[in-house]
């Protein structure tokens, strides 16, 4: 009768076990409830203002030193909120002191996190004017030698581009050119694509263009 009853006591192994896992967790919560220092770096939006663009882009982080409990850091880690300020916050100004604007950060985390320090502490806030202008594309080709194109059949697809870009930049083009094409010697029709030239620093609505020309023999032409 003993030896059935016995059967159904927790060994000491298992009891043991149960007793680590509770005094971890008793230790793990305590632990998290405690305030830390940490580091972390923050996605960071700068709007500027309407029909205006940062002459030096902003950083695309900022990095904050926290003073927090461990439960609201890891949610700092998981969530990574963005910082973000307004077009309407950084009127008038052409620095923004990151310092000056700890509320301000502080406000965009969650919990009662408190920022003890932000890097950069100073970033630039110069615009200038944006302008969107619509120009032609032009077809670099070099024709072969005896042969002309076809004055009636000639497409390009898109024929015209928007370019977005400053304004005292964008103003002075007035055509956008493919790279350099070279076709056949052969009479026919003739398609493909071309990229175009551009400039890293603009935004082109397209950067390769659709093609299709006839190539006529010089003789035939006349």
């Amino acid at each position: 009768m003993k030896d059935g009853t016995s059967m159904h006591r927790p060994s000491f192994s298992l009891s043991a076990l149960v007793c680590f896992f509770i005094a971890t967790a008793i230790w793990l919560i305590s632990s998290l409830n405690e305030r830390y220092t940490y580091h972390i770096a923050l996605p960071l939006i700068l709007e500027s203002r309407t029909g205006y663009a940062w002459t030096e882009p902003p950083p695309a982080y900022l990095e904050l030193q926290l003073e927090a409990s461990g439960w609201n850091l890891i949610r700092i880690s998981l969530l990574r909120p963005v910082i973000h300020f307004s077009s309407a916050e950084l009127s008038d100004q052409s620095v923004l002191d990151t310092h000056v604007f700890m509320r301000h950060i502080q406000t965009q985390l969650p919990g009662a996190a408190v920022v003890e320090n932000a890097n950069p502490a100073f970033i630039p806030l110069q615009t200038e004017a944006m302008m969107e202008k619509k120009v032609p594309v032009l077809l670099a080709l070099e024709v072969p030698d005896g042969y002309q194109l076809s004055s009636e059949y000639f497409q390009l697809r898109p024929d015209s581009i928007t370019i977005t870009g400053p304004a005292a930049e964008v103003s002075t083009i007035t055509s956008c050119g493919t790279e350099n094409l070279v076709i056949p010697a052969s009479e026919g029709i003739h398609e493909g694509k071309a990229p175009l030239v551009y400039r890293k620093d603009l935004q082109y609505s397209a950067i390769v263009i659709a093609y299709k020309v006839e190539l006529l023999p010089i003789d035939t032409a006349q």
